[in-house]
Order: structure tokens, then sequence, then C-alpha cells
């Protein structure tokens, strides 16, 4: 079973994490900070974000403060993501350092493996050895279940002129980079 959502909505589906008799077993893949902002801006640059550029949105965001990754599910996109999602308590009054701490906490806990998306098939060949059910090949079959690549950005974001293109480097300029570092410090924090 596939579940993609913060850790703490376990609770939502009943499911028991403690119980030695049924252990849930989870992987997880994270992604360098930049990368996983970057990509997610390129994915939904027109529904999202309204065709801005990443600067602009941040700077919408600052003005809203920092309630509105509560409320807005593509701010939340881009600000300290991973870390919120590894989260299995509430943080309401936690500091950013008691945040991070409980998410390297529920890494090191909870998941049985964690992977790395710029070690994608490293990544997958190791999730198949852990999970056989996630394997590329089974054994004894002929079945080959390659690991997609479901989420690419659009051939055609309809932010350019006259609703073509707006094509959008594969990473990053250097001051955009800088901007999503100082909104991702947690997400850096946990993923180094």
């Amino acid at each position: 079973m596939s579940f993609c959502a913060p850790l703490k909505d376990l609770g939502a589906f009943d499911w028991n994490t403690t119980s030695p008799e049924a252990p849930l077993h989870a992987l997880t893949v994270l992604r360098h900070p930049v990368a996983r902002a970057w990509s997610m801006f390129r994915f939904q640059t027109k529904r999202c974000y309204k065709c801005k550029t990443l600067k602009q949105v941040y700077e919408d965001y600052d003005k809203q403060g920092p309630e509105i990754y509560e409320t807005d599910m593509c701010a939340a996109q881009l600000m300290n993501h991973q870390t919120r999602n590894l989260l299995t308590l509430g943080t309401e009054g936690a500091s950013d350092e008691e945040k991070v701490r409980q998410a390297i906490d529920d890494m090191e806990n909870f998941f049985t493996f964690i992977g790395l998306t710029e070690q994608i098939k490293t990544t997958a060949a190791i999730a198949g050895a852990v999970f056989p059910w996630l394997a590329e090949h089974m054994n004894g079959t002929r079945t080959t279940c390659a690991f997609p690549h479901a989420n690419a950005s659009p051939a055609n974001n309809r932010c350019g002129e006259n609703g073509g293109h707006w094509a959008l480097p594969d990473h990053p300029d250097e001051e955009t980079t800088k901007l999503i570092l100082e909104h991702n410090q947690l997400d850096m924090q946990v993923y180094e």
C-alpha cells in the first residue's frame, strides 16, 4: 500500500504504528531541498504559482506570514515540506530546533528504509531488496516493474507568450537558490 502524507495523519486511518503483532513497515525518499522546491515550482508553475517567478512567490508568502503553509498547499510545498511530513506529532508551540530533532527521531525510529532521490536507481534497488514486492524483477517470473518517473514538469506550462511554454532551467540561478535555502532551513538540517 502506498500512502503519501504527513506521518502525523496516520492516526486518521486508524493505523497502529506501535503494535508488535502487526508492525507498520514504511519507507520514504528524501530529496535535496533546493532540487525539491525548484522541481515543485516547475511542476506547478501555472496552477499553484500563477506564472510568477519563484522570487515573487516567496515575496507574496513572506507578506502573509509563516501561517500560510498551514492553509495553502502550494505554499507548504515550498517551505520545509519534508520536515513537516516527517513529524509524527503536532508541532504547535515547538521551536524549530525541536521540529528538526523530532523529524530526525521519527526518521530513525519509524522508517524501515530511507532513500534519496539523487540516488534513485540505488534507492529503488535497495527498496526492492528490503521490500521484495517492490523489486523491479520478481524471482521466478519474467515480469518487470520499472520505477516510473510519473510527475515530470509539463511540456507546456502555459506561462509563456500567448499561452506558450515558459522554459525554466533544470536548476535555479544563484539568487533563487539562496531564496529556497532561506525558506527551507529546517529541511536542510533534516536532509543533512
